[in-house]
């Protein structure tokens, strides 16, 4: 379990291929036209200025040994937009 600032980059890399649930409760970045673009926000470790990405383009490379992810992300009502 890391909360907070133990998210850091550094931390969850080597964990993800470890359990068989993975569970992000954090936000989420969306590249409309480059997909694998977007990816997880994870902590810097120095605060809201330097957040980090993972990217959906790393985590497709990576050996996991998970059968089930979750994302856990906020949603403002003014994020919506009609298809």
């Amino acid at each position: 379990l890391l909360v907070g600032a133990a998210g850091v980059r550094q931390q969850v890399l080597p964990q993800l291929g470890k359990f068989s649930i993975l569970h992000f409760a954090t936000h989420g970045a969306f590249d409309e036209e480059e997909g694998l673009n977007g990816g997880l926000l994870l902590a810097s470790g120095k605060g809201m200025e330097d957040i980090q990405l993972l990217e959906a383009r790393e985590l497709v490379n990576l050996q996991l040994a998970a059968q089930l992810a979750v994302l856990s992300d906020v949603l403002r009502v003014t994020d919506l937009r009609p298809i």
